[in-house]
C-alpha cells in the first residue's frame, strides 16, 4: 500500500483540530473590536456594580461602606466589623470590569 493511500491516523486529526482551536482562540484574544472597559464603563458604572455586588455577597453593610470611583480608581471608605470583610470587599472592588485600582480605606469597628 502507497503512503498516500493511507488515511490520517486518529492522532493525526485530533492533534490537528487541537493546534486550530487554539489558533482560533488566540485570534479571538486579539480581536481589535472586542469591548474593553474604557469604552462601556464609566466612573458612576462601576461603582454602582461594585455597590451591588458588595449587597448582594453581602459582604459588607453597604449603609457603612461608601464607594467612590474617579479615572478607574476606586475608593472604599467607611467601617466594617473584621478585617475579612475589609479584605473581601476590596477583593471584591477590584474584580470588576473598568476597576484599575483599589484604594481600600474601610476602618474596622467592632460595634
Amino acid at each position: 500500500m502507497a503512503l498516500h493511500d493511507r488515511k490520517p491516523s486518529r492522532t493525526i486529526r485530533l492533534v490537528t483540530v487541537t493546534m486550530a482551536g487554539g489558533i482560533l482562540a488566540t485570534l479571538a484574544a486579539c480581536d481589535p473590536f472586542r469591548p474593553t472597559a474604557d469604552r462601556y464603563f464609566d466612573d458612576g458604572e462601576i461603582t454602582v456594580a461594585i455597590e451591588s455586588r458588595l449587597a448582594y455577597e453581602k459582604v459588607v453593610d453597604p449603609a457603612r461602606v461608601e464607594v467612590e470611583t474617579k479615572n478607574g480608581i476606586v475608593h472604599l471608605r467607611g467601617t466594617v466589623e473584621t478585617l475579612d470583610q475589609r479584605m473581601q470587599a476590596g477583593k471584591v472592588a477590584s474584580q470588576v470590569t473598568g476597576v484599575t485600582s483599589v484604594d481600600n480605606e474601610l476602618e474596622i469597628y467592632r460595634r
